[in-house]
């Protein structure tokens, strides 16, 4: 079709483009480009329909990360009228545990599936679910808003849908499950809380570390859950890795979270250095090593 409008984000790489026909393709940058062909430095991303009628004349990204505008206009009747749309960017979560695997598959809608069977069931959410979390028969599911947990039937049996365990406001960016309790990555805090979402402990990172984004958890499944073999526990810790670029775990095997291991940041910023770097992902050992 023909271009209608068009939108660049230089600090994240990102190029978004409509056509009057109300079609929209976005481009990702992945660099490595030959100098004669500086169009293959950019990766389409899956297409998006604009609805019918709509002709977009204006893009603009938000100051919200992944969050595209469009300004369009539409004719109706005689006469013609506008309107502007938010396209919130979907970053589909892929997450395993044991055999189970839980696997987005649009903005509302999570398969969870058994990597060794093949055997699957599917989750329909109200939510616009931006992460997830799996753990033995435990699924947590949350937006920018709320949480949700459910428990997942794990027999060969034609399987029942997930059942509802609790569902709770919470603005947590990250989240991990671990026998009984979710941890969830909530301003500069890692909070504890069980499945209704009662907050039971709490573990804090100083304003110099940053915000917790990413989280990972690790250790001896609990006995009795599915998959484990009925082994004892031997300890399980939490590793985060936040906004300014630190990675901090703690031993989360006793009552009360004791950090394990202190704060490392991964790149050093100040006077002369670049700025600190941003953790997108961590993973610890299930021993603590490292």
């Amino acid at each position: 079709g023909s271009l209608g409008a068009r939108a660049r984000e230089p600090q994240r790489g990102v190029l978004a483009a409509a056509t009057r026909e109300g079609s929209a393709v976005v481009w990702r940058r992945v660099g490595g480009a030959p100098e004669d062909e500086p169009e293959k430095a950019w990766a389409p991303l899956a297409p998006l329909s604009l609805g019918r009628g709509l002709a977009p004349v204006q893009l603009g990204w938000g100051p919200r990360e992944g969050l595209l505008a469009m300004r369009y206009t539409t004719v109706e009747g005689s006469g013609t009228a506008g309107g502007l749309c938010l396209l919130p960017e979907t970053v589909l979560a892929r997450v395993v545990h044991g055999n189970w695997a839980a696997i987005q598959t649009d903005a509302s809608t999570v398969r969870i599936e058994n990597v060794a069977t093949g055997g699957a069931t599917l989750l329909q959410s109200e939510m616009r679910i931006v992460g997830a979390a799996i753990y033995a028969n435990t699924l947590a599911i949350w937006s920018r808003s709320k949480v949700a947990v459910y428990e997942f039937d794990t027999s060969d049996r034609p399987r029942k849908d997930p059942k509802l365990l609790g569902e709770f406001e919470s603005r947590t960016v990250a989240a991990a499950l671990w026998d009984d309790h979710i941890y969830m990555c909530v301003g500069n805090r890692i909070e504890v809380a069980n499945f209704i979402g009662s907050v039971q402990a709490s573990m804090g990172l100083s304003d110099s570390e940053g915000e917790p984004i990413a989280i990972h958890i690790a250790g001896a499944v609990r006995a009795g859950a599915p998959n484990s073999g009925g082994a004892a526990s031997l300890g399980a810790y939490v590793a985060v890795g936040t906004s300014c670029g630190f990675i901090k775990s703690w031993d989360i095997s006793r009552q009360e979270p004791r950090q394990h291991a202190h704060a490392r940041q991964l790149v050093a910023s100040g006077a002369g250095q670049p700025q600190a770097s941003r953790v997108t992902s961590v993973a610890i050992a299930s021993d603590g090593s490292r």
